[in-house]
């Protein structure tokens, strides 16, 4: 059974434009400790944040403090 809009079967052109990838690069002022997984995690809090900030419920608070608890765990 073929769907329409299921992703596996995309054609490959908007595969290429959903999933572009993005350079990490270091730059001299990052700490040692903050590599790629960290700047991953933090990007998602922040996303998370400015939901949070934007509609400030309980469900929104409880996804930014799970995003944090995750910063914390990815840092150490």
């Amino acid at each position: 059974m073929k769907h329409l809009n299921s992703p596996l079967t995309s054609s490959p052109s908007t595969d290429a434009k959903s999933h572009r990838e993005r350079e990490y690069i270091t730059r001299p002022t990052d700490q040692p400790w903050f590599g790629y997984r960290c700047l991953v995690a933090a990007e998602a809090k922040y996303v998370v944040w400015l939901l949070y900030k934007k509609n400030p419920t309980w469900r929104n608070k409880d996804l930014h403090k799970v995003a944090c608890r995750r910063m914390v765990m990815t840092s150490k």
